[in-house]
């Protein structure tokens, strides 16, 4: 589009409320400004996901504007999904890794442009104008619109923050104003199975699955009872079926490796994460995930070789730098450890463990 163009889509869409999640205040000047010379002007900012998610609380947004990076970045944008509220509304998703969060959410409920990071207003007015382009601008819900929400929504905020009590309630009173209502089903199994409630929660889940059988996060929370509750073998058959449920859901493949790991079974884990693999061979938290299992089940040499390509993928990564430290360390060779523990400390500051260890090997 020339600029022309660009400035008649923008006229268009004048109305529309942009919400920014950026902890620079320099770079969110410089995107309200850019907008601001476009007419677009109705622009929510926010410094962190905490702020920005009481905000969204109270107020609808056109647009979601926010990066994806790190765990903090994931959990957001999870809430995001299981809020229910966002369908509709158009997220631009900036990350550091766009080899690998695209991928691992491509089966979400959202509608997402992901771009590569660094955050800056050219590349924000770009993605905007593809979005516009789509046609897709539609804001996202207020809880106070529908006494279900509502409460589904004091819910999902009470489980956030750990107050189970609070969140049970919350959506028991969901499902009373609308017995229907998918999601709180399975964020009530959620909350039950956080209380210990495991069987109470197994009935909630099966009420959910018979609503929506495929869905991955009732399928997950099906895997992680069976782990608690179930023998092995019986629990081991319940994952296979998930899976087998969302052959091709990476994320999903990789969440039930996860519960696996979680609950020692090193060797499933690898299985499901070999699955993965197979699916994208190029995802370097596959690899991360596949090093760590071999190492808890004492393959210290495979894990290594796990971490190798890892790192043939992103050789920045301080975290695959200090695991592949950790696996050299458990196999007996400290020397070659203490170089990854070095480069790791190098790369990122803060990993406190790694300069632990490097004191510990250096004395």
């Amino acid at each position: 589009m020339d600029d022309k163009e660009v400035a008649a889509l923008f006229a268009r869409h004048a109305k529309i409320r942009l919400t920014i999640i950026e902890d620079s205040k320099q770079e969110r000047r410089q995107i309200k400004n850019s907008f601001r010379e476009n007419k677009i002007t109705n622009i929510l900012e926010c410094d962190d996901y905490d702020e920005a998610w009481e905000k969204l609380q109270l107020s609808s947004t056109s647009v979601l504007i926010f990066k994806v990076s790190d765990k903090d970045g994931e959990d957001f944008l999870n809430q995001i999904i299981e809020s229910t509220r966002f369908r509709k509304t158009p997220l631009i998703i900036f990350t550091t890794k766009i080899g690998e969060y695209p991928k691992l959410y491509s089966t979400a409920e959202v509608i997402a442009e992901w771009v590569e990071a660094p955050i800056n207003a050219l590349k924000v007015e770009k993605a905007l104008v593809r979005t516009l382009q789509n046609g897709v601008v539609e804001k996202s819900l207020v809880g106070s619109e529908n006494i279900s929400l509502e409460y589904f929504t004091a819910g999902v905020a009470a489980l956030a923050k750990g107050d189970f009590g609070k969140a049970k309630e919350s959506f028991r009173m969901a499902l009373k104003e609308s017995p229907g209502f998918f999601e709180a089903y399975v964020k009530m199994a959620e909350t039950l199975v956080a209380l210990g409630e495991n069987q109470t929660a197994k009935r909630v889940l099966e009420r959910a699955l018979k609503i929506s059988g495929n869905n991955p996060g009732a399928l997950l929370i099906k895997c992680d009872l069976a782990v608690k509750m179930e023998e092995k073998d019986k629990a081991i058959e319940t994952l296979d079926n998930a899976v087998g449920k969302r052959p091709d859901d990476l994320k999903f493949i990789i969440d039930v490796g996860n519960i696996a790991l979680k609950k020692g079974w090193a060797d499933e884990a690898v299985k499901y994460f070999e699955m993965a693999k197979s699916i994208d061979p190029n995802l370097l938290h596959v690899y991360n995930r596949l090093g760590i299992a071999h190492s808890r089940a004492g393959r210290f040499d495979k894990a290594v070789e796990m971490y190798e390509s890892a790192l043939r993928l992103d050789d920045k990564d301080a975290g695959i730098h200090f695991n592949i430290g950790m696996a050299h360390h458990r196999k007996g060779d400290d020397a070659a450890a203490l170089g990854f523990f070095k480069a790791a400390a190098k790369m990122d500051p803060d990993i406190q463990e790694a300069k632990d260890w490097i004191e510990k090997l250096s004395s």
